[in-house]
């Protein structure tokens, strides 16, 4: 059975998503990575190999902000759940839509991101509150 969302637990997953597409650690350590196989390929003097981390970090991180995923060649590999803004789920039959406007039943739909799937128990639980 699908119940929705809380607000706070809508608002709190929001929040995790936008810290985690703001977070550097991903690039950080791939930049560090990618300019230690760089120095052992090549002999790099200490400026070289700041601007290079500098150059890969930056690539990485802006890459992560605007797709999602630090690589630019196979966006699939992401760091963080894909955004589904096109699943929906309606309110009145439950059905999960895609990429629809309204539901078959005539019912409104709201982002699938909202709701969540509870066993009858805890169903029961919400409507005893």
């Amino acid at each position: 059975m699908w119940i929705r969302k809380t607000q706070s637990e809508i608002a709190s997953a929001e929040e995790k998503k936008t810290r985690a597409r703001f977070s550097p650690t991903v690039p950080l350590i791939l930049s560090a990575f990618g300019t230690i196989l760089l120095d052992l390929g090549m002999e790099f003097s200490l400026p070289k190999m700041a601007f290079t981390f500098v150059a890969c970090f930056v690539v990485a991180y802006l890459t992560q902000q605007f797709t999602g995923s630090i690589f630019l060649i196979f966006p699939e590999f992401r760091i963080f759940p894909k955004n589904h803004d096109d699943t929906s789920i309606c309110v009145v039959c439950h059905k999960v839509q895609v990429a629809a406007d309204r539901c078959e039943c005539g019912g409104g739909l709201e982002p699938f991101a909202h709701w969540k799937c509870a066993d009858s128990s805890d169903t029961h639980e919400r409507t005893k509150k």
